[in-house]
């Protein structure tokens, strides 16, 4: 199966699966759900940056429509600026998200981040 790059409303991602404006670290939030379909792989590629360092976890959640729920092995601590490619394989769920939980520290932002699936 070919590899595909997201497409449609995906929140702050633009319509090519790439973000299309920075989104803050400053506060905990929850990004928009990117459906799967019938597809078992993906991954996100993300990049952030922070002068004042953000300080909090991402981790990325799947659900079937009943509840979101925590994709094993898809948690990252964040402390400052960095970047990090989530690869997930043999995941049955119907649609993922990234989720941001912002523990202290400053803002930050994120400048790159881009969906994948096969």
């Amino acid at each position: 199966m070919a590899e595909t790059v997201v497409t449609g409303n995906l929140g702050w991602l633009g319509t090519d699966g790439v973000v299309a404006t920075s989104k803050d670290l400053g506060a905990s939030w929850d990004s928009d759900a990117v459906f799967l379909g019938r597809h078992t792989a993906f991954s996100f590629d993300i990049v952030w940056l922070g002068a004042d360092p953000p300080v909090g976890e991402f981790k990325l959640q799947g659900s079937n429509g009943a509840a979101w729920q925590d994709i094993p092995r898809s948690t990252l601590s964040v402390n400052g600026a960095g970047s990090e490619i989530f690869n997930v394989t043999n995941r049955y769920c119907e649609k993922v998200r990234l989720v941001y939980t912002r523990t202290s520290g400053g803002s930050g932002d994120i400048v790159a981040g881009k969906w994948m699936i096969k």
